[in-house]
Parts: C-alpha cells; sequence; structure tokens
C-alpha cells in the first residue's frame, strides 16, 4: 500500500481493507483514547463512532498521510467534543489526587511489598504510573495531552 497516494486508495480501499486497516490498529487507537478520556465507556463509544465515521467518509480520505493518521485525527476531533461536552477535570485535579494518595500510606507500603516481590505485581505497578500519567496531563490544555500522546507514546513524528 503506498500511503500518500490518492489514485491508489481511490481504486483500491474497500470497505474490506480499511476494516482489515482500522483492526490492525485499534487496540492504539482505544489505548490513546482512554488516555484521553479516563473513561472506559466514553473510549468504547469514541471508537465505534471514530469507526463509522472515518467507514462513512472514506471517500473523502485523500491519502496524504497514513489511513492511520487520518483515523487518528477524527478520533481525536471526536474526544475533544467529547470533553467539552462534559468538563469533567477541573484545574486542580493533580492536587485532588495528590491529597488522596498521600492519605492512605499503609496502602502504598502494601503496593511496593508486592511490586518488589511479584512479577504481576511489577506488571500492575507499571500499569498505574500509566494510567497515572494520564491524570497529571489532565491538567494540560487538551491540545498538550493530545501531542504528548501521539509523539511519546504512540510514537507518531512531530
Amino acid at each position: 500500500m503506498e500511503v500518500g497516494n490518492f489514485d491508489w486508495f481511490e481504486k483500491n480501499m474497500t470497505i474490506e481493507l480499511f476494516n482489515q486497516e482500522f483492526q490492525i490498529f485499534a487496540g492504539q487507537l482505544k489505548s490513546y483514547l482512554l488516555r484521553i478520556t479516563a473513561s472506559v465507556e466514553d473510549t468504547e463509544e469514541i471508537v465505534q463512532e471514530t469507526y463509522l465515521k472515518a467507514r462513512d467518509k472514506l471517500d473523502t480520505f485523500r491519502g496524504e498521510s497514513s489511513l492511520k493518521t487520518w483515523i487518528f485525527t477524527i478520533a481525536s476531533n471526536l474526544a475533544k467534543d467529547n470533553l467539552r461536552a462534559q468538563r469533567r477535570w477541573t484545574e486542580n485535579v493533580t492536587d485532588i489526587t495528590k491529597e488522596a494518595a498521600l492519605s492512605n500510606t499503609a496502602f502504598f507500603q502494601e503496593a511496593m511489598n508486592i511490586r518488589l516481590t511479584s512479577p504481576h505485581g511489577q506488571y500492575e505497578a507499571k500499569e498505574h504510573i500509566a494510567f497515572c500519567f494520564t491524570c497529571i496531563s489532565k491538567s494540560l490544555p487538551l491540545e498538550q495531552q493530545i501531542c504528548i500522546f501521539l509523539k511519546e507514546i504512540y510514537e507518531f513524528k512531530v
């Protein structure tokens, strides 16, 4: 598949090929949207909306970027709309979560012990830290959050 060649896409992009390509990066798309929304329900809904919108507008895809980039752009715009509508994160979200975390020292002692002695615990700690990154990023403007996620986590080019 020649990315950036509109003629190729215009002649060859079928719904079946689109579905195959979408499935290849659907996991990354879900992960990306979960980081933006911090909601499994919203993520699932936005993935479905993204799929439907991209499929319905496939004839407008010009091939100037990869299909993945085009779909992530659609998903980003839908996520932005969703967050604007919900306005769930306050500016002091990091202060709120820090206070909650520091108020339970016994939990952290036990979590550190599990992390040091269990491979599963190490994995869970890594996942928790990744989710903390998501929470911390919520104090940034939405455009900056999206830039960080796409560049640092999903390895998109600047």
